[in-house]
């Protein structure tokens, strides 16, 4: 089809017609859709609640409404997305917008209002604009939309969605809520209000006359009750009346729960996600610290590591760009990086006459590198074949004297380009002066290019050669490294002219000249500037932080407090305040002059330049901030004087407020610091945070009360008892006290607004504070999380680990090698590396990172005999390979008789070398020695066992590569303690707990108790063992430099210096201080005086700070990697929320009732049994108002539990108000106790959010990839069982593996540990399938298995053993390393049950070994099973060493985990035993041979005539014997009579009918149900539901003494519905342990029958016991139906297989884990709900009228429960109106367990939810992390903008098409024959088609299918180049694309369409000869020639193909 073609351009017209869904101005269009929805939506509801005759509102509805008509119209040209693709064909987009959303949309315009103009009486027309709220789908469908694009700003998005949802459930509360009391205004109706009992008789201005008030207060005062109850505070100012308004009440209170929790979980989880990322970068600083520390390493050293971490996390927030653009296409990547290397192509004389193709293929060889200033990049006689290019930074150039600098060349020197291609030495010594990018080309990577580029190479080659010529002359400056070209880049020296000849003197001359003409750069005074870390610059920085937050905050409380008339001159010129502010404004001043004179640190270095400096400060802005923050604008209003003078002042003052700036950035400044504690950090920022907040808060609620007067008439203040007398500080603490209990939301209700605008106030203080919290909380929760991220996946790689070994029966001596090894891992690299994979510090410059490691290794190295000889570069070479391994004590390092190209060599520790049978040690290995020679240099076997008598390092260098392991622990002395031992260990635990007694009772002693003589008896004896553990303390080892020191002198002194002054403090009994103010001997005896008592009380409170042995006490138990658990956190949390409690308990009576007065009146006690006397007014002196306490006669548990009670409303943030403080000290102390304790709170839920978080990351990772995978298959339209068996696969390798690939499970270990592991593996399978006698073999390795394998091997027995000579056999019989050696190289694999293994035809080599399960192998025409192998049995093993294709299909007939031998591991193997490699390839050969000849024969041969024949040739002999027997049997019966003929068909055809009767029946009995069916979810749901509904029924009737007819009608019927439930669960089927899928009817009955919670228990919990009781009903009706309630209470257990089935469905793979936590989390909050109102109706069962139902005033039982319901959600949503409150102490003991219960179960709920969208985003936070990385680069390296749109949308496209995981991926750990059979689903139709595929066997195709790639293309997107190598060819899956002429893709000259295939070209050409151009969004299958040699290898009729494809024309 060519352009021409009419139906083509008509097809482009239409397709322009439509718009993408990810253009710009479609994005922005959808963005203002959603703004409109969200304002149609709030006004929609205001219109019916409220009033619907405002005329600017209506002029508003009609224009919103013609805008979504044009959204409506707009919708037929935007295309949509679907799985991924973007589909803009006008046709589909218009039907799928007509079938969806069309109708919907135009019902939501539709003006129903216009009825009411013909039907004006209709009175449900008022709620006639309902409609419109239909658009808020619209809304949301939108911000889901931008949610899943990977370019969008998701905090900006999220805000929105969050406020989007705040202000609906906001204005829907409001509007319900005032729908209780009044109708709303519409045409032709007034409002009504009843004049009733409701919420409007609370307020007096509305109670008096309801119609003098106007629609804004109405509606203002609900949405301040609607506000003030959604976020939880609850005044009570407004509260529920009657039972209509509690409902309302409760239903506002649930729903802020959950659409306020669920929409700030989702804030959280964003915010959490975007500040993760430092907290990850800090703990691998702090891991690499830590390695280097252990390691020794030079104080130099750890300071340029530590330095270039600091400058990477500084200037790219620690993100490396190498490889991180490697998934873009070739065209795409080529073009960003040929502008990134521009000027590096441009300065390289080589490349200039090159052409281009080689250029754009040169720029991607081409590596950036970061060097630190004194790094080395060449040396003097050095011969490195690399090109160097200065891309920033100054590289300074040194002669033979290193201290003799020849010049300095500067950004854009190139040097090192004739090195490329001759080995000449380097004549200087060239090092980093600054920090430097350079970059680099190297020799072998230019090489690649030429063999597709010869052209190019012999201009390179000639270019080289001539550039030669000037290079041999002895050069001695920088000319001969390609600076002469450039000579303005390079800086000499001048006395170094003396030493050059006359033709290089003219080259420095230019230089020299160029130099001369640059300013002179004047060193003075003047033009001095400070190093921006310098220490001054730090000090001032803190100091002036400090000035400017005193001024912001003295600013704000002059505004909002003193700006009054009564004010006027508070702050007169002689005042402190006066000369405070005029230092600040000194303070100020002298900023901006040192922002000016501080240096900036930029890539190159520092800039010292005044100019730059004055620059950079300017465009950033900050200049003109500082400047107009500094401004004493307070000057010019006091030039005019005045009454309101300082009113005045204070607001022009407020430019102060633009320092807030730069608090903001000191912040950020201190975060970013790697040297800084990030968890300290953020902690301080959040703290200042809450207080700026509480601060500013306050000022906006006491502003409206105070604005004119002091304190105005009718206002908060006023009604609170402030008066204009009182002080400042007694007027701000009352207003900071009101501000801190509505941000905590605790809401005592002594203060409440007093006016429309204080109310309004208020409700903006409660967002303020819920939006501060929950960033509070994420903040906390990010640092936890990336602190504890490492911890917890490796404590997973750990349990997993420990899994598979006892899955495989390991013994537990091996079993515990490898978890102390593994322990050993963490405490070296704590999670960040590990040995044998990339270095810790990976990422660090070469140089940088040789140095590391030569400090680290180069001496070891250089001591070994070998290497002694070679120079200090083959050394750092060596080092820089080399890998390093710790051995823990007792580990095996080598055993002899085993083949490892692997040298040891011992870094640090002792080694001993043992006897074959390890028994007798026969020799020793000291530090620097080494061992492992015979292997490493001959591949000879080992002739030692060598195992580590110490903790040992070992250097190990491998033939090839390195492998190191670091630890050392040196031989121990035994003088003293160890800190490890048990002994020490069991009395540390012990001293804690004695610890945390101490402090408890101490707090008794100081609050309650000082009178008690046996609690100070305790104390003493606690505090002799406190003095005790001093001692034994002074006799600890501790560790030193990596050394234990153990002597009884250095522990003491170590002792002396750390924690002895802290214990002193701690310990000592400091009541003997007040033995000298008071005697403790009195006229009533010793310790009787109770003041002294309680002065010695005080005195001992040092004592409480013992509890610091408690987060040390954890850290120990959490130190141990292997043994910790979630537990040991959850009591950690527990113990502290209990000693928080109770010290806030003792603090707030002890506040009220402090200490006695030693000269007072001590004879009358306020509370006598204590011996107290309370401060007048206190909350303790009401008490007998509240709660009708007796002092005379209370007792200290009342007290206690009282107090408890009032710590608990308040730290729980209840807050019902019975209890408040009324003093304004008390106040200041409440209101640092609820900061306290909104800190911890927010403290808890950020280490629960980040232990669940971090507990599910790896399910959620595994999650991500199964839902990719089937986002892959569903775009590619692959369903059925393909696709079902694909989902399953994945949930079978989760179940069994946990997502582990458990061959890289043994990567950590070192080769002796892995040899141990994989030789008790698969030492069976190697012995039988070679037929080697395993008592020889085995004999060193027969102590780690703990079970012998059954007998194995294949039918015929063993195969390898006729293709070796018996010698053979018996020399690897004889040899003890070959199953070893074998066995380390064989892998595992997974199959599901009825999965194909292979299929007939198939080609492979590899061979497989049955460990679990069976497998069946099929007829030829796989309807029949010829036979199954077992567990022990192998197949596979002719394709293994002939490499023939499979002879069978072989299909898994359980669930299998097969061992894999592949042909490659085997040749590996055999190549250090030659001879028998030899043999057996000469056997493979013959073999062959007679095959081929076998078959030749067959296929000459005649047909066979008979059926024995056919049936014997396909091998299936059991089908032939059937066949024979059915023909004899037919032969019999036709010799018999026709009567008897006839009488036996009509017999066997009726037993033939009742037989088919029976069998349907048969099998509609044992039909089973699919668990994944849709009907088993939906039966099962709906169960649970009703499994709730009768749980509250059968417990409701009860508590109420109340039988409702049809209640109690619904649980019989559900009590019917439960008997049938548990027929239908015999036929559910169900995964076993082993992953199997059960669907056997047999098999899942007994299931059923015999699990604990099946059907026995099913029977007793469900029988109808009714029925027991039935008879009642006839002998007395009245009692039957109370009989049988209480009968049916039996039913309750039912309750726990719905917590069951709920716990099951969370741990579904395949299940919406939000959404059934979401259901979970309602479940469990309805019960608790419900038995907790059920508890509270008890009480009054128990108390009457003196419970708390006497504030209700009602007395029905229904009602109570209703009302006790409301009082439950109070508390649950720490609302606390206070209109129902406790009223006795019993009550007070309920309610305090119910609000920590309640507080307890709110934290991990929400917790669990916040976790898992956290876990859930984590994939494509970390997408759009390096998008954004990848942003940053292309805008530094200012990439043109059309370049970097191109890239964006690439990412965004592959985000929204795979997640951003690329099918190899996915494909990863899948059966081969399944990815087989998807790629030749999706490809094979499409390949068959194509005339070089045509003639191809299936079998081929489905190998090809294995090396096939997936790739997508946005539209306009490059697929390929014009004159780019042509190694491929494509093929069109999905979309269009253009075949142009030219290079820039303008003609066009071919549109190929799905299922086209272009570019198969590349078999004959070299290069493109067109260019290939994605017309629309495009999926492209490709197939490149090395995929085809590859297959041609296996297959000749392939290689056939290419070579006839090779000579066509």
């Amino acid at each position: 089809m060519t352009p021409e073609d009419p139906n083509e351009s008509r097809e482009l017209e239409d397709e322009l017609s439509v718009h993408s869904p990810k253009q710009q101005n479609v994005r922005a269009w959808n963005a203002f859709i959603s703004i409109t929805c969200l304002a149609t939506g709030i006004i929609a509801l205001y219109e019916m609640f409220f009033n619907s005759t405002v005329p600017g509102i209506i002029f508003t509805r009609y224009s919103l409404d013609l805008v979504f008509i044009l959204s409506i119209i707009s919708r037929f040209y935007i295309g949509y997305e679907t799985h991924g693709v973007v589909i803009t064909d006008p046709r589909k987009v218009r039907k799928k917008y007509l079938r969806t959303w069309f109708l919907l949309d135009v019902l939501s315009v539709l003006p129903l209002e216009t009825i009411t103009i013909a039907f004006p009486q209709l009175r449900f027309m008022r709620y006639a604009y309902a409609n419109r709220c239909l658009r808020l789908f619209r809304l949301f469908g939108i911000l889901s939309m931008f949610s899943k694009e990977p370019d969008t700003n998701k905090i900006n998005l999220t805000v929105f969605k969050v406020f989007s949802i705040m202000a609906l459930c906001i204005q829907a509360s409001a509007c319900l809520w005032f729908h209780q009391v009044c109708e709303a205004v519409y045409a032709g109706h007034e409002r009504y209000c009843p004049k009733t009992e409701n919420w409007l008789q609370l307020l007096p201005e509305f109670s008096i006359n309801t119609t003098e008030v106007t629609d804004m207060e109405f509606y203002a005062t609900s949405l301040y009750w609607s506000t003030i109850t959604l976020c939880s505070i609850g005044y009570g100012d407004i509260h529920a009346t009657n039972l209509e308004e509690a409902t309302i009440a409760s239903f506002v209170m649930v729903l802020g729960l959950l659409s306020f929790g669920i929409s700030m979980s989702n804030l959280s989880s964003v915010i959490s996600n975007m500040v993760a990322q430092r907290g990850r970068f800090y703990h691998r600083v702090e891991a690499i610290l830590h390695y280097m520390r252990q390691m020794g390493l030079t104080e130099e050293i750890q300071e340029w590591v530590h330095q270039h971490y600091h400058n990477l996390w500084f200037h790219q927030r620690g993100r490396d760009i190498a490889g991180l653009m490697d998934d873009l296409p070739f065209v795409l990547l080529s073009d960003v990086e040929s502008c990134c290397y521009k000027t590096v192509i441009e300065s390289a004389k080589l490349f200039r006459k090159t052409e281009d193709g080689f250029k754009r293929a040169l720029v991607l060889k081409l590596k950036t590198c970061t060097y630190s200033p004194g790094q080395v990049l060449v040396n003097t006689g050095e011969i490195r074949q690399n090109m160097y290019y200065i891309k920033q930074g100054l590289v300074q150039v040194l002669g033979n004297n290193p201290e003799t600098e020849i010049a300095k060349l500067e950004p854009g020197s190139l040097f090192g380009e004739v090195h490329l291609l001759y080995e000449i030495p380097r004549n200087v010594t060239m090092c980093a002066l600054t920090e430097c990018e350079i970059v680099i080309l190297e020799r072998k990577n230019l090489l690649l290019l030429f063999a597709d580029y010869p052209d190019a190479a012999v201009e390179i080659a000639r270019a080289a050669k001539k550039r030669l010529k000037n290079f041999r002359n002895p050069l001695q400056e920088a000319c001969a490294y390609g600076v002469a070209s450039v000579p303005q880049n390079a800086v000499f020296e001048t006395d170094q002219i003396i030493n050059l000849k006359t033709k290089d003197q003219r080259i420095f001359g230019a230089s020299l000249e160029y130099d001369l003409y640059q300013p002179c750069d004047l060193n003075s005074f003047w033009k001095g500037t400070f190093h921006p870390e310098c220490v001054f610059i730090k000090v001032w920085r803190f100091f002036f932080f400090w000035c400017i937050t005193v001024s912001v905050f003295l600013e704000l409380w002059v505004f909002f407090f003193t700006s009054n008339v009564e004010s006027k001159g508070l702050f007169s010129e002689d005042s402190v305040v006066f000369y405070l502010n005029c230092l600040i404004y000194i303070a100020a001043a002298f900023d901006i002059l040192v922002n000016l004179r501080t240096g900036l640190l930029t890539k190159s270095g520092q800039v010292s330049d005044l100019a730059a400096i004055f620059q950079v400060y300017r465009k950033s802005w900050n200049l003109y901030y500082d400047v107009l923050a500094a401004l004493p604008l307070d000057l010019i209003v006091s030039a005019y004087g005045g009454a309101e003078h300082w009113t005045i002042s204070g607001l022009v003052r407020l430019n102060r407020l633009i320092w807030i700036r730069r608090i903001y950035q000191y912040f950020c400044q201190k975060e970013s610091d790697i040297h800084k504690n990030l968890f300290e950090e953020r902690t301080t920022k959040c703290l200042f945070l809450l207080i700026f907040t509480v601060h500013v808060c306050a000022g906006l609620l006491y502003l409206p009360a105070c604005h004119e007067e002091r304190c105005q008439e009718e206002s908060w203040a006023w009604n609170t008892g402030l008066k204009s007398t009182q002080s400042y500080f007694e007027h701000y603490m009352t207003a900071v006290f009101w501000t801190i209990t509505t941000m905590t939301s605790v809401g005592y209700g002594d203060i409440i607004p007093g006016s429309l605008i204080e109310q309004c106030m208020a409700a903006v203080v409660g967002i303020i504070a819920l939006l501060v919290f929950n960033y509070i909380i994420s903040q906390l929760s990010a640092t936890l999380s990336g602190k504890n991220a490492k911890r917890v996946a490796f404590q997973n790689l750990f349990s997993e680990m420990r899994h598979f070994m006892k899955q495989h029966d390991l013994k537990n001596f091996l079993q515990n090698r490898v978890m102390n090894y593994m322990t050993l891992m963490w405490s070296k690299y704590q999670g960040e590396a590990f040995p044998g994979g990339p270095f810790i510090m990976h990422n660090l410059p070469v140089e940088l990172k040789q140095n590391v490691l030569m400090a680290e290794r180069g001496e070891v190295l250089s001591q070994i005999p070998y290497f002694a000889e070679a120079g200090q570069s083959f050394i750092r070479d060596l080092a820089l390979t080399s890998v390093m391994y710790f051995f823990p004590k007792g580990e095996i390092i080598q055993y002899s008789k085993t083949i490892t190209r692997e040298l040891f060599c011992i870094r640090r520790g002792a080694c001993e070398i043992l006897n074959d049978d390890l028994s007798e040690v026969v020799g020793h290995y000291q530090k620097g020695m080494h061992f492992g020679e015979a292997g490493f240099l001959f591949g000879k076997q080992a002739t030692l066992t060598v195992r580590a008598v110490t903790c040992c390092e070992i250097i190990v260098i491998d033939f090839d590569k390195i492998r190191v392991v670091l630890e050392k622990y040196p031989m121990l002395k035994s003088k003293a303690f160890f800190p490890s031992s048990a002994f020490y260990v069991k009395w540390e635990f012990l001293r804690t707990l004695l610890a945390v007694a101490n402090s408890i009772i101490t707090s008794f002693l100081v609050t309650f108790l000082h009178f008690s003589l046996e609690l100070w008896i305790v104390c003493y004896i606690l505090g002799f063992c406190c003095w005790v553990d001093i001692y034994l303390r002074m006799h600890v080892a501790f560790y030193e430099d990596n050394d234990l020191k153990v002597d009884t002198l250095e522990t003491a002194r170590h002792y002396l210096k750390t924690g002895f002054l802290v214990d002193f403090i701690t310990c000592f009994p400091w009541e003997l201080v007040g033995w000298i103010m008071i005697s403790p001997i009195s006229e009533n005896g010793f310790y009787a005086n109770s003041e002294a008592l309680h002065l010695y009380a005080y005195l001992r409170i040092p004592h409480i700070f013992q509890l610091y042995r408690i987060p040390l006490a954890f850290s120990f138990l959490q130190a141990d990697i292997a043994t910790e658990k979630h537990i040991h956190t959850v009591l950690q949390l527990l113990l502290y929320s209990a000693l928080f409690v109770h010290f806030a308990t003792c603090i707030v009576f002890a506040s009220a009732c402090p200490a006695a007065d030693l000269y007072g009146n001590v004879s009358d006690y306020f509370i006598p049994s204590i011996k107290h006397n309370c401060t007048i007014l206190s909350w303790v002196t009401h008490l007998d108002k509240s709660f009708d306490v007796d002092f005379a006669t209370v007792t200290f548990q009342e007290l206690y539990l009282i107090s408890l009670y009032f710590t608990t409303t308040t730290l729980c943030a209840v807050g019902f108000g019975d209890i408040h403080p009324s003093l304004i000290s008390m106040r200041t102390g409440m209101s640092f106790i609820m900061i306290a304790a909104m800190l911890f709170t927010g403290w808890l839920s950020g280490t629960v959010t980040a232990m669940l978080a971090n507990a599910d990351a790896m399910r959620a990772a595994y999650t991500e990839k199964t839902e990719s995978m089937k986002l892959f298959l569903k775009s590619h339209k692959i369903s059925g069982a393909l696709y079902d068996s694909v989902v399953r696969f994945y949930v079978l390798r989760w179940k069994l593996t946990k997502g582990f690939d458990q061959d890289k499970l043994t990567e950590y270990f070192p080769s002796s540990l892995v040899g141990d592991i994989s030789t008790v593996l698969y030492a069976d399978f190697i012995a039988r399938v070679f037929g080697l006698n395993k008592q020889k073999t085995q004999e060193s390795e027969s102590f780690f298995s703990s079970t012998p394998f059954a007998k194995a091997g294949k039918l015929r027995g063993q195969f390898f053993e006729t293709m070796i000579t018996k010698e053979g056999l018996e020399e690897l019989e004889s040899d003890g390393c070959f199953i070893r050696l074998l066995a380390r190289r064989i892998s595992q694999s997974l199959f599901r049950a009825n999965d194909l293994i292979y299929k007939k035809n198939d080609y492979g080599s590899e061979m497989y070994f049955i460990y679990k399960g069976e497998v069946e192998v099929l007829s030829n025409d796989n309807t029949a099973v010829l036979f199954q192998l077992k567990a022990g049995q192998y197949f596979g093993e002719m394709s293994l060493l002939l490499g023939e294709p499979r002879p069978a299909t072989v299909r898994a007939a359980t669930n299998c985990e097969l061992y894999v031998l592949s042909k490659k591991s085997l040749d590996e193997a055999l190549k250090y035993y030659p001879r028998i490699y030899n043999q057996m390839q000469s056997a493979a050969e013959e073999m062959k041979y007679q095959l081929h000849k076998g078959d030749l024969q067959i296929n000459t041969s005649k047909k066979p005539g008979s059926a024995e024949e056919t049936f014997i040739r396909t091998g299936s002999v059991k089908l032939f014997r059937e066949h024979m027997a059915g023909e004899e049997h037919r032969a019999q019966l036709r010799t018999r009579s026709l009567c008897t003929r006839l009488c036996t068909s009509i017999s066997s055809a009726l037993i033939q009918f009742f037989l088919k009767i029976f069998n349907n029946m048969r099998r509609v009995h044992n039909r089973t149900i699919d668990p994944e069916n849709n009907f088993r979810v939906i039966y099962q749901y709906i169960s649970c539901l009703l499994i709730t509904i009768f749980f509250w029924a059968i417990t409701f009737m009860p508590a109420v003494f109340d039988v409702d007819y049809y209640l109690f009608m619904l649980t019989m019927v559900v009590e019917f519905l439960q008997i049938i439930e548990i027929f239908l669960k015999f036929r559910i089927c169900y995964f076993d342990d082993s992953g199997a899928y059960i669907s056997e009817y047999r098999l899942t009955s007994r299931n059923y029958m015999t699990r604990k919670v099946g059907f026995v228990f099913d029977m007793v919990f469900s029988f109808p016991y009714g029925l027991i009781i039935f008879r009642q009903m006839k002998e007395d009706p009245s009692t039957f139906l109370p009989m049988i309630i209480y009968v049916r209470i039996a039913h309750l257990p039912r309750i726990i297989s719905l917590l069951l089935f709920m716990w099951k469905e969370e741990q579904s793979l395949t299940n919406n884990l939000l959404l059934v936590r979401m259901i979970k989390y309602f479940v469990h909050t309805f019960l608790f709900v419900h038995c907790t109102a059920v508890l509270f109706i008890s009480f009054v069962e128990s108390h009457g009228i003196m419970s708390w139902v006497a504030k209700t005033e009602v007395y029905d039982f229904t009602e109570m429960y209703r009302y006790a319901t409301y009082w439950i959600l109070q508390i649950y949503t720490t609302t606390g109106y206070g209109d129902i409150s406790a009223s006795n102490l019993g009550e007070m003991i309920a309610c305090v367990a119910i609000m920590i219960l309640c507080k307890v179960q709110v934290i991990y709920k929400m917790g669990l939810l916040v976790a898992t969208q956290t876990n859930k985003m984590t994939l494509q936070e970390a997408f759009e992390e390096k998008l954004q990385t990848i942003q940053e680069h292309m805008i530094h390296e200012k990439i043109p903008s059309t370049l970097q749109n191109r890239v964006t949308q690439f990412y965004s496209y592959q985000w929204n098409r795979t997640k951003g995981t690329c099918a190899e991926v996915l494909f990863k750990g899948v059966p081969r024959c399944l990815k087989m059979d998807i790629v030749s689903r999706i490809c094979m139709q499409h390949l068959k088609m194509h005339h070089l595929f045509s003639h191809l066997r299936e079998p081929v195709m489905r190998e090809l299918s294995t090396r096939i790639l997936f790739r997508c293309f946005p539209v306009g997107e490059f697929i390929y180049r014009k004159g780019d190598i042509a190694t491929e060819m494509y093929l069109i899956l999905i979309g269009k694309v253009n075949l142009c002429l030219d290079t820039r893709g303008k003609n066009v000259f071919q549109r190929l369409s799905a299922g086209a295939a272009f570019g198969d070209h590349f078999l004959r050409e070299h290069k493109h000869r067109d260019t290939a151009i994605a017309a629309n969004y495009v999926d492209i299958a490709i197939l490149s020639k090395v995929a085809l040699e590859d297959v041609a290898l296996l297959c000749p009729s392939v290689a056939r193909l290419l070579e006839k494809a090779s000579e066509m024309p």
